[in-house]
């Protein structure tokens, strides 16, 4: 059980990155309300005027929590040298990219083990292209970071047992193949850790972080969502997942995460609908 709900934290991490790297065209396919362009939701997602704070449930129990942030990344330009005295009437923003930060993650793996605690961050171009990503993960004494560069078409791997340390560091090609790697970080790593590092090189694998999103053919939909008693209006976002799951995000007219439904009964709920 511990393995397969860490890896299904993990799985989430990189789905949930890679809503921003579909590149099919929109399929207006499915049931529910009229279709609306993915774009505009994604826009409404990334200017949100709060960040969504999510419970983690699994079969109803609860597991964990963890904050959902997307920024837009900005400069702006004057037309001036950066040694004069900036002009604020002309400034022009420049839209540079965007970013997508999970912090406060927690996640209750069960068996007397101690919960894990986690942060991540990925960074993308204006074309939806990422650049790089990281994520944390402590258990005490152990920790794990995590860091991929497509700059440098590279990952590092960082891991602490408490009683020693090693750090790693490969590029893309050589993790085509991720035995090897897992092999070697499972040998000298604690259960926890080998079992993140596993499902994030061995079950996932870099080859696929461009490859995933792309075959993620999602829709969006206006929807009705219900709270109690009251319906709220929603945007839906839904993917088909392996072909035979599937994956549905509410979102608030005002780009809010309300609800995640992920396979094997995994749902993340927002904090704010949470009785």
């Amino acid at each position: 059980m511990p393995q397969r709900l860490v890896l299904t934290g993990v799985t989430v991490f990189w789905v949930t990155m890679n809503v921003l790297l579909w590149r099919s065209e929109f399929r207006a396919e499915g049931e529910g309300g009229s279709p609306v362009p993915l774009a505009m939701v994604w826009q409404k997602m990334l200017r949100a005027p709060d960040d969504s704070d999510l419970e983690i449930f699994h079969k109803k129990k609860r597991l964990g929590s963890f904050r959902w942030g997307a920024n837009i990344q900005e400069n702006i330009a004057t037309g001036r040298t950066a040694t004069e005295e900036p002009d604020l009437e002309g400034m022009v923003k420049q839209l540079t990219g965007y970013s997508i930060d999970i912090t406060d993650g927690f996640l209750d793996i069960g068996r007397g083990q101690r919960a894990l605690r986690f942060n991540a961050s990925t960074t993308f171009t204006t074309n939806h292209t990422w650049r790089d990503f990281s994520i944390s993960i402590m258990q005490r004494p152990n920790s794990l970071d995590l860091r991929a560069s497509a700059l440098s078409n590279s990952l590092s791997i960082s891991v602490n047992s408490g009683e020693g340390s090693f750090t790693r560091a490969w590029n893309f090609d050589q993790l085509k193949d991720p035995s090897p790697v897992v092999g070697e970080l499972s040998g000298g790593s604690s259960l926890p850790v080998a079992m993140l590092t596993s499902s994030l090189l061995g079950s996932l694998g870099l080859q696929h972080i461009r490859q995933v999103g792309a075959n993620l053919p999602w829709e969006a939909r206006n929807d009705w969502m219900k709270i109690g008693h009251s319906r709220l209006r929603v945007f839906r976002l839904r993917a088909r997942l392996f072909d035979k799951h599937q994956i549905i995000v509410h979102v608030s007219r005002v780009g809010e995460i309300l609800k995640i439904e992920l396979p094997d009964d995994v749902v993340m709920v927002n904090k704010r609908l949470v009785l």
